[in-house]
Order: structure tokens, then sequence, then C-alpha cells
């Protein structure tokens, strides 16, 4: 029995809830909205229905809505055995099933059908087709007419309110005996009695009495006692919360005329709607009884020990979590973006009619996000008295408590004594324990980020945000007493609290805490030191004591994270306030924050050494200063508010190194820490940026500066040390104390060293003590390079400081002009095959930044050039030909070495590396032929002839450059393309795969590129057309491996996508040129584009029949093809380089008025025939990324224009013909009849027809006369793109009323 350890809580047990958890009626909040005089309000209507609603529901048995005829009764066989055949061993028999299954939306009779496989199938075997039948009528409930005479079920009122019904009546079976009903189900059925009101009320937008009927009932259900009344209360509200959340506002955006992530097919304005009238009068109606009832449960789990029946606690327990999950939901509501909804508190008393109205005004605006922000959200001056009220937090800090408690009690229940029965009830229990406390931490995050429209007119929100602080520090106080036993799940729920407290204390939150004088400054900011506090004790003293911890890896994170909350959340406080009350908190924030986290940080350094913790996350590659990076600058930013005692405190706690004997581990694991620590205080990250002394360092007192000087002494006393015990010594050191030591290093070289003008912190290291220091790093380098050779994070880490000191103007003046620093570089290329292969290409990578880098000074810059260019190049090249004839491993190897020269040197200085390199393609095209089984040798080539074209413009002589090394670029493609063409692949990609793909697409790119410079180098270069017709063979010959799969891989898109846009822009008359003849290339080759089904956005010509299609196309056709298909299967991915190609597509066909009748006119003509076709296609029957409406809006008009102004082509006649055929075949999603087909397509055609009229209506004005040929032109452009603007102000509201037409057909 569970009674034995259910526990008794004190917290508000006697303490009466305010009237607003209360039943509706004594809620102080306006629950009705009467209408002022002479108007029929919302709240009139919902009484009325409210009565009519409520007198058809019965919870003892479902009537039958449809009664069996021979077709239901076929139609129920058939899904229950498609059902069946959705787990068969055979192909054939699951697609059958799929598609039976997904054509049921696509009946007319798909309501009869519902209704009657719900009702006659009702055993447990039968869950499949209930969840299939209720997602047809999800899919096709924007399309369900209210009134249907054709089939039985004739009103949609009725088959809403049976559906509610036979939710009730499964719920209670499910009670009475026990036979669980699946959430999977559950979830579809709420869904669509939600959608169905949606549906009666959008039918008419002045009477939205069946979403006030629902919302009747939902409160009734709510206010059930009986269990299953309940839980089809909570489903129904969650269901009616999401909708908007999830499927529809989230995603929603005017420029859509649907919505489709919701899959609902709704359009926006009617989306919108929906969730303004719910806004304005279903959330404060329905939420207090929510409260109210989630109030009710924590009480009864509260008192759960009188509880007996494990199978009722659990229940009970399950209830809880679906009560706190729908709460939870609801307080995330976000306002709907319309301003007259958000600021006038008296839309109460608006009716449908007048809502409907204010949604329609505000289509053409662009949607308001300032409401939607990731740390704020906006509450609506109506909602005001409701979500700003004190005692929600109250309610939420009291279930937070109670699932504290419960979550440490249920995770206790499992133990070998108890059955197997009882064993799975425990730990049902403890999952719903643990959801019920996420949510509930989910809902206290949302109150903390709610901001009232007008801050200063809301009088509850301040004490709303004291409330929460209050109930904040309880639940911290619960959790505290129980983590003398950690486990992840508690470390977890810490780190969520710990996020509350940020969120509360950001922005104005904070401010009004801080400076409103509601609360004491103290007693503010003693709470964060307790949470501060306990989180460090998490982190720094109880997890690293965790051996027996089953997961490690997530409870070190957990505990890190809660951290970085709290470190953000004294970061965010001190950013939030005015330098006078940030500076009241320096001493908060230096005793309880810095100096214990410093601390804490050493403490744990030496714990997790001596309980082996490191072995458990020895599996992260990511080194700590890289997977702390963000969590050490948020210490160093309030480190800097105290930096003298900061650095004092950890000059103190340098552990001691001796000389002699052994050193133990967690000496160097706070040698590691140290290091770190002292990096990101004293310095900012400089790679990309310009490097300076931080502000609070160079402001610190000259006690501090001293103490950092004497710091750095010892860390560089301590790297002789380390650099000195290799791992081949008699006591070898800790690598990782090296490595940080190291990049300790390599942080503050080029914020101090050798600046000039320097400051009192950078005067130790200026001049000759700066000098001096490069005199001594010098024997650590070396000393480095040789005994720890064998480590290739060692030798990274070296090469490091290499690229800090390339940083560093002034050590750049003298660093490579010194004698030692020669003979290191020498001696160390000289062997460089000794060092990790991995490890090589950083070296060299480093080097030849510190090359570029040199500036005149002890030698002149040309000088150490000279010096060190054949030094790095022999080395490479030495490399290079020693494995040409080795392993293919090795030959990689080499290979990355020319990448790294290539990436690191600087063209304008050091353009004689890629000239060499350049010389070198030959022989690595040829290795690559020699190893076409191998592709990471292909890969290694690959990326180092990339970062040769891209460098390629920007060395003399380029063109010539270019002339000489393209073929072999090309040899390498063809290469390449035998290795994927000759790889077997059944479907998606493998990594080695993909990166091969992505490196054939873009070195083609920068090949077409590498055309394009060099035609801006000489004006006539016959052989840039001739490559570029090359170019446009290696694009057709890779064509065929472009599969659908294949082009869903981001990588791959991304760089097919650029590849498109390149072609279009740079190879457009190539492209018109490829069509007088088949190119070299494509003779005998085939371009493959899959046939898209509808909802894949696929683009074919019209003539397409087959599902994957081998047609041959010239490159035009081809090049054309794959813009299309781009443009049309954007995403948020991709939609930037969309945008792109489309008004490339626009820019290609500008050529069209000047083409010259020829044979060639015919094939232009189809190909751009297809293309505006394609473009209405998509335009008006595919779902579309909304940022690509414009885009294609303006592509076809341009191109429209261009191809009526085109007498070879025929003009606008044969235009318009030819669209008139397409419109006449178009092809059209769904399973429609032959009548519903044709009056689609004939609808269709109509907008076509529209749209052409309205682009040849579009025209600029002729152009004016003027002064000079300049001037004209410029007139002319001027008026070009004020026509565009005006034509697409003008098309856009067209085009989302046609698509929200022919889209819901």
């Amino acid at each position: 029995m569970l009674s034995s350890w259910l526990p008794t809580f004190m917290c508000h047990a006697d303490k009466p809830t305010a009237a607003i958890f209360r039943g509706r009626r004594e809620s102080p909040l306006p629950i009705l909205f009467l209408g002022v005089k002479g108007r029929q309000s919302i709240g009139s209507i919902f009484l009325a229905h409210r009565r009519l609603f409520l007198s058809s529901m019965s919870t003892s048995s479902v009537v039958a809505l449809v009664h069996p005829d021979e077709r239901l009764e076929r139609v129920l066989s058939d899904i229950e055995l498609a059902c069946v055949h959705l787990g068969s061993v055979h192909h054939s028999e699951r697609a059958s099933a799929t598609t039976l299954l997904l054509s049921l939306s696509q009946s007319i009779y798909v309501v009869d059908d519902a209704c009657f496989v719900l009702a006659a199938s009702s055993s447990a075997h039968n869950d499949m087709a209930h969840f299939h039948v209720l997602g047809a009528l999800i899919n096709s409930a924007s399309r369900l007419l209210p009134e249907d005479g054709r089939i039985q079920a004739r009103y949609l009122i009725d088959v809403r309110d049976w559906l509610l019904q036979w939710a009730l009546v499964q719920a209670q079976q499910t009670v009475r005996s026990g036979r669980a009903w699946p959430k999977y189900v559950q979830a579809r059925c709420f869904r669509a009695i939600v959608l169905l009101s949606m549906r009666i009320s959008c039918s008419s937008h002045e009477d939205a009495s069946s979403f006030f009927a629902l919302s009747a009932r939902m409160t009734d259900l709510l206010a059930s006692e009986d269990d299953a009344d309940l839980a089809v209360g909570l489903g129904l509200a969650r269901a009616l919360a999401e909708e908007f959340l999830h499927y529809g506002l989230r995603q929603h955006d005017v420029d859509t005329g649907t919505d489709s992530s919701a899959g609902a097919g709704f359009c926006a304005d009617d989306y919108m709607w929906c969730a303004t009238v719910m806004e304005v009068q279903m959330v404060p109606v329905i939420l207090p009884p929510l409260l109210n009832a989630l109030h009710a449960l924590t009480k009864r789990c509260e008192s759960a020990y009188s509880i007996q029946d494990d199978v009722q606690y659990c229940r009970t327990l399950g209830l809880w979590q679906a009560a706190a999950e729908c709460a939870n939901t609801w307080l995330s509501w976000r306002c709907v973006p319309l301003d007259p909804v958000r600021t006038d508190p008296s839309v109460t008393t608006w009716t449908p009619a007048e809502l409907w109205r204010i949604v329609q005004e505000s289509t053409a605006q662009p949607v308001d996000v300032s409401s939607s922000s990731s740390t704020t959200r906006k509450v609506s001056a109506h909602l005001a008295t409701l979500l700003l009220h004190p005692e929600i937090p109250t309610l939420l800090g009291y279930v937070a408590r109670i699932a504290v408690v419960a979550m440490m009690r249920t995770s206790t229940m499992v133990a070998p004594a108890l059955s197997a029965r009882s064993q799975d009830l425990s730990h049902v229990c403890a999952s719903h324990a643990n959801v019920t406390t996420r949510a509930v931490h989910e809902a206290m995050l949302h109150v903390a980020s709610y901001l009232p429209w007008d801050v200063h007119a809301s009088t509850t929100w301040p004490a709303q945000r004291v409330a929460l602080l209050d109930e904040l520090n309880q639940v911290l106080h619960v959790l505290a007493a129980q983590l003398n036993t950690l486990d992840t799940e508690r470390v977890a729920l810490l780190q969520r609290l710990t996020h509350v407290y940020t969120q509360l204390m950001y922005g104005q939150s904070g401010r009004v805490l801080i400076q409103g004088g509601i609360v004491g400054a103290n007693v503010l900011l003693d709470s964060l030191v307790r949470v501060t506090k306990t989180c460090f004790q998490v982190a720094f003293e109880l997890v690293p004591r965790m051996r027996d911890a089953e997961d490690p890896i997530t409870a070190t994170s957990a505990s890190e994270a809660a951290v970085d909350e709290v470190l953000s959340l004294w970061r965010s406080l001190l950013i939030t306030l005015p330098p006078p009350d940030a500076a009241y908190t320096h001493p908060y924030v230096r005793d309880h924050v810095v100096l214990p986290y410093q601390a804490g940080r050493l403490h744990a350094a030496m714990l997790t050494v001596e309980s082996d913790w490191d072995d458990f996350v020895a599996a992260e590659n990511t080194s700590d200063a890289d997977l702390y990076d963000e969590h050490l600058t948020l210490y160093a930013a309030l480190a800097r508010t105290c930096v003298y005692e900061a650095v004092q405190q950890l000059v103190a706690s340098k552990p001691a190194v001796s000389d002699r004997g052994h050193i133990s581990p967690a000496i160097w694991e706070q040698w590691h820490w140290l290091a770190l620590m002292t990096g990101h205080l004293i310095a900012d990250d400089s790679a990309s940026e310009v490097a300076l002394v931080p502000e609070g360092i160079q402001a610190s007192c000259p006690e501090a500066q001293d103490q950092i000087h004497a710091l750095l002494q010892d860390f560089m006393s301590l790297l002789a040390y380390l650099v000195s015990n290799g791992p081949n010594s008699f006591t070898p050191c800790s690598p990782q104390a090296l490595i940080s030591t190291l990049w300790l290093t390599a942080r503050w070289i080029p914020v101090y060293l050798l600046r000039e003008s320097p400051s009192r912190i950078e005067a130790p290291f200026a001049g000759s003590m700066g000098e001096r220091f490069l005199d001594e790093l010098v024997p650590c380098l070396r000393t480095a390079l040789v005994a720890w050779r064998s480590d290739p994070d060692v030798i990274v880490a070296v090469s490091l400081v290499w690229e800090a000191l390339a940083r560093s103007s002034g050590a750049m003046q003298v660093w490579l002009a010194k004698e030692p620093v020669f003979a290191l570089v020498k001696d160390t290329l000289a062997t460089l095959e000794l060092l990790p292969d991995a490890a090589q290409p950083f070296i060299l990578r480093a080097l030849v930044r510190c090359v570029d880098a040199t500036r005149d000074g002890h030698a002149l810059a040309a000088q150490v050039r000279g010096m060190y260019y054949p030094l790095i190049m022999h080395a490479a090249q030495a490399r290079f030909d020693s494995a040409a004839h080795a392993s293919p491993v090795s030959l990689s190897s080499a290979l990355s070495l020319w990448h790294a020269l290539v990436d690191a040197a600087d063209p304008s200085t050091s353009g004689a590396v890629h000239i060499h390199i350049l010389s070198q393609l030959p022989a690595m095209v040829t290795s690559v032929e020699q190893h076409l089984a191998n592709a990471d040798v292909q890969v290694s080539a690959g990326r180092a002839t990339l970062a040769l074209l891209r460098a390629l413009p920007e060395l003399q002589n380029a063109s010539t450059l270019l002339a000489g090394s393209a073929q072999h670029v090309l040899e390498l493609l063809r290469a390449m393309l035998t290795s994927l063409t000759d790889q077997p692949r059944v479907s998606g990609l493998d990594a080695t795969f993909e990166d091969l793909l992505v490196l054939y697409l873009s070195l083609l790119e920068e090949l077409v590129r590498a055309c394009a410079s060099s035609d801006a180098a000489e004006a006539n270069s016959p052989h840039a057309d001739d490559l570029r017709s090359l170019c446009l063979g290696a694009f057709g010959a890779v064509m065929p491996m472009l599969k659908r799969d294949v082009l869903t891989i981001p990588s791959v898109a991304e760089a097919f996508a650029q590849l498109v846009h390149v072609l279009l822009i740079m190879a457009r008359s190539a492209l018109y040129s490829s069509t007088h003849g088949a190119c070299p290339f494509l003779e005998g080759m085939t371009a493959s584009f899959d046939v898209l089904d509808m909802g894949m956005h696929s683009i074919l010509p019209q003539n397409v029949q087959s599902n994957t299609v081998m047609t041959l196309m010239n490159p035009l056709q081809m090049v054309l093809r794959a813009a299309v298909y781009t443009v049309g299967t954007a995403d948020s991915f991709t939609e930037s380089i969309a945008s792109g190609i489309a008004q490339g597509i626009g820019y290609v066909s500008e050529i069209l008025p000047c083409l010259q009748s020829g044979a060639s006119v015919l094939v232009v003509q189809q190909v751009w025939d297809d293309v505006i076709a394609d473009l209405c296609t998509l335009l008006f029957l595919r779902v579309i990324q909304p940022a690509m409406l414009t885009p294609l809006v303006l592509a076809l008009r341009r191109i429209v224009l261009s191809r009526i102004d085109a007498a070879a082509l025929g003009g606008q006649d044969t235009l318009v013909a030819t669209l008139s055929q397409r419109c006449a075949f178009a092809q059209v999603s769904g399973v429609l009849t032959e009548d519903m087909l044709a009056h689609v397509r004939q609808a269709y055609a109509s907008t076509v027809e529209q749209t052409l009229q309205r682009i040849f209506a579009s025209r600029a004005p002729p152009p004016v006369s003027a002064p000079s040929p300049a001037l004209a032109a410029r007139a002319n452009i001027k008026a070009e793109r004020a026509a565009e603007v005006a034509f697409n102000r003008a098309m856009r509201p067209f085009v989302l009323q046609a698509r929200g037409t022919l889209l819901l057909h």
C-alpha cells in the first residue's frame, strides 16, 4: 500500500484560498460580460446556449448518430483491416493500408464514417481505428459544412455534441472498468471537438455561440466531482488552448493564406478571429474554474494518506498531472497581436461581428511580435485583472511544494520487496509527480515573464511579483530539505526553479522588486543569496560526491545549468539596475557569488578527482575551456566588480607544486580551474575582435593589478615545469593542466603583451620586459613540441599560443626575427611527420598566420617571410610527396596540410603559397583518382581545392591562373562524381556521402564564381564562357543523385540552393547558349527530379506522370527547374537564399525580349512557359513558406512581362494559350471526385487569368525624357521599383484570398 509513505503537508493547509480559485460565482472577476444597451452581447449569447447545450448532455450512454448501411459496414471493415495491415511485414500491405487511411479525410462522407466507426468499434482492439477516423475528421474540419443534406449526420453541431458525449462515455468506462483510454486517441478526440466548434462559429462571424456553449460545458466539467467528467474537462481545456498556442497563433503570419502548421486548413483570419473571441470572452470564463480544479486536486494529493487503493491514488496523481499541464498551457497564453484588443479594456463588450471587423482591418498590418518576446509576455488590458492577480503565484507555489514532496516520496517507492504490479504503479506515480513538478514550474516561469501592457496603470502586477518571490522562496526551502540525498531529478528540479528566479529578476520585473519599495532590498538580495548558496552547494559539493548516480552526465549538466542560472540572475540584476543601485549590490555579489564560486569550483575540482568523477564524463570531447565558456564569462563579468578580492583569493588558493615526488591529480585539477578562471577574469576572447584590457581590470586598484602580474608569473613558472615533465618523464604531469596553462597564455598575450602606449597594468609586459617573456616562452614551446609530441591536444594548445602571438602587433615586430624562434620553426617543420596527424594542420596554420601578420621591426616583414615560407612550403611538399605512395590515411592527412596553408595564408601577402599549391593540383587529382574507394582522400583534396578557388580572385593574374587550373578542378569533380555514383545507398545519407556531395556542389559554385571574376578582369573572356558551359555539364551530371530524400538534408539543400543561385546570376549567357545543342557533359546524361506529391511541394513539367522520372533536359530547363524546386521547397533554413533565387529567375528572363528567331526558340518558349505555370501552381495551389510570397509575386511579374515582350516567342497570345492548357490539367492535392476536380481547376484557371491581367496592367509608365542617358536610366529604375511596390501591395490580398479559397477546396 502507498499510505505508509504518503506525506502530511503543513504549507497552506489551513489557509483559505482567495475567491479567484473558488467556484465561478464567488469569483470577483467578471465571468459573463453583459453588453451595452441595444446590443446583443457575447455574454447574453453565452447564457442562452449554455442551457441548450447542457440539456443535451448525458454520460450514461451514446445514442447512435449514424445508422448502419452496406457502405458504412464496408468502410468499417476496410479501416479495421487497414489498421491491422499497418504492422504487416509486407510493404505492399502497409502501403495500401496507409493510402486508405490517408484518403479518409477526402471523402464527402467523412463525418458519417467517423461517427459510425467510433460507435461500432468500441473494443480496445479498435483504438487505432478511432485514432485514424478522428484524424480524418480533424483534417477535413475546415471543409465541412455546418449543414450537409448529403449525409446522415446532417448538422455539424450535432456531431460535435455527440463526440463530446462519446468522450464522456469513454472516460466513464476507463474509471469503472480500468481499461485505459489511450492518450493519443483522447488528444485527437478533444481536438476534433474544438475544431468542429471553430468550424461552426466561422461559418458566420456574427455568432460564436458554438464556442460559448463548448466553454460552458467545459466549466461544468471542470467543477464536477466525478473523475471522468473532470478528465474530459481538462482534456478539452488543454486542447482548446493548444489549438492556438501550438498550432495557430504561434505559427500565424498574415503573409500566409493558411496555417500549414495546424494542418486543419483554417485561413489565417478565421484562426485570428477564433483566438480573439477566446481571449476576450473564454479565457476569463475557463481559467478560474480550471485553477479551482487544480487547487482541489492538489488538496486531494496533499491528503493522499487517506487513500488506501493504490490504483485510485495513481489515478488521482494522473488527474493532478493533467490539471497542472492544462493550467500551464493556459497560463502560457500569448495575447493576440491586435492593438485594439490588447489596449482597450472595453473590448469585453464587443460582439463577435465587431471582433471580426477588427481582425479584417488588421490583416494587412504587420504582426507586432513585441508581446511574444522570448523573455516577457505582455498581458492585454482586459486580462490584467485575471492574469496579474497575486493569488496566481500563491496557488502555483502551493502546488509546487506539494509536487516537490510527492516527487521525492514517489522516487523512494521502488524496492525489490514490492511486487511487480506495485513497482509498475510506483513508476507511474513517480512519473505523474515529476511531470506535475515540471508543469507547475513552467507555469511559474510564465507568470514571472508577465508584463502589463501599461506598467504604470497596473495595481496588481507589483504585488504579484512579490507573491511569486515569496512562493519561490518557500518552494526552495522545501526542496533544500530534500537535497541531503541527491539524484538527477532533484538537480534538474533545482535548475528549473533557479530559472524562474532569473526570469523574475529580468528587466522591469527586477526593477520593480528592488526599486519599488514593496519589498526591502535586503530581503530581496537575501532571497537571491539563498538560491545561489543552494546551487553552489549542489554543484560543488553534492554532485561531485554522487558516485552511485545512474546518469552522472545528466546530473552534472543540470547542476552546472543551475549555476549558470544564478550567475545570469546576478548579471541581469546588475545590468537592469542604475549604477547607484547596482553599486549597492556589489558587496552581495562579492561575498555570496564571486568568492564562493571560486572556492567552490576549486573544492569541486578536488572532489571530482577523489571520487573518479572524471571517469564518467571522460567521453566529453569538448574541452572545459569551450564547455564552460559562457559560464565562466558570466563569472568574469561579476568578478570584475571586485577584482582585488577575487584575484587575492585566487592567489591564496594556489596549490603547492613540489619539484620532488608525485603530485596528486587533485592539485593539477585545481591548477586547471585556476587557469580557466584567471583567463576569463583578466581577458576577453580576442579571436574575432580588437584585444583590449577589460574595463573592470583597467580600473582596478594598483594592488589588484600587481597581484595579476604575480599570478601570471606563477603560471609562467608552472608552464616551464609542466612542459619539462612529459608523459615519458619520471614524474609526468597532467596534460589537462598543461593545456589549460597554454590556453591561459594564449588568452592574455594579445591583450597585454608589447602594447603601444601601455597603461599601468600593461607596463610589465611592454618593452624589454615583454621581449624577456618571449625569450622565456621559446624554450617552453620547444620542450612542449618534443616532450609532448604524442599528445595531439597539447600540440593544438601550442598552436593556439602561436595564433595568439599573431594577434599581438607588438609581438609580431620581434617574434619571428629572433634566431631561437627561427631554429624552433625549422626543427619543428623538419620533424613534422613525428607529430600526430590531427595536430599537424593546426601547427602549419598557426605558423602561416604568424608569418602573414609579421611587421617591420627587428627585421623587415618581407625579409621574414622570405625566411619562413620556403621552410613551410618545403615541409608541406615533403609531407605530400612521402604520403603519395603511403596509406590513404597518410595521404588524407598530407592533403589536409594544403588545406590548412591555403585557409590561413593571406592572398594579398602570401600569394606564392596559393600559386605553389595550384601547381600541385594535377598531383592532387592523380592521388584522388588512385584512391576512389577512399572518401577521406577526396574530401581532403576537395577542401583544399575549395579554399584555393575562394582565394583565386584575390591573386594577381587570376584569369591566367584560372585557365591553367580549371581543367584540373573539373577532373577532380569527375573523380568525386564517380565515387558518389559508385557508393551504395538505399535511402538517406551517411556522413561520408553527404560531405562529398556538399563539397562537389560547393566546388562547382566557386568555379562559376571564379569565371565571373575572370570576366571582370578581362573584358573578352571566351574561355570563361566555355568553362561555364562545362560547369553546367558538371551540374547536370550530379542531378541524378539529387533525389527528394537527399535534398531534405540541410547541408545539401543549402549547398544546392547556393549553386543554383550562382548559376542564375553568373551563368545567364551560358544557359541560353546551351539551348542550341546538348552540352558535351550532358550527352546521354539524365537529370532527375522526383515528382513531389502535394505535401512535398514538388514541381515538374506538366507532362510528368510517374513518381520518379528520368528525362533529358537542356541546361536552361534543368537550372530553372532546380530553381523553381528550391523556391517551392524553401523552409526557414533556406528561405533567404530561395528569395534570391526567385529574383534570379526574373533576372534570367530579362534576356527574352532580345532573343532572335531560330531553332532554339521553341525550346526556350516551352521552358519559360513551364516555369510560369509552375510559379502559378506554387502561388495558388501549394503550401509555401510565408516569406516566399513577395519574392514569388515579384518574380512572376518580371517573368511574365519579359515573356510577353519576347516577339520571337509569340508574345502574349502564345503565353495565354499555353497557361490555359496547363490550368486545365493542373495537379490538385487530395482525392477529389471528377466534378470537384473540374470545379477547382476552373477556379484556378480564373485566378491565373486575373493574375495575368493584373500583371499586364502593372507596367511602369513610359520613360520620360531626361538630359542624359544616365538620368533617364535612373528615372526608369525608380519608376519600375514603384510599379513593383504597387503591384505587390495590390496582389497580396488577392493572392491570400485566392489561396484560402483554392486550398480549402
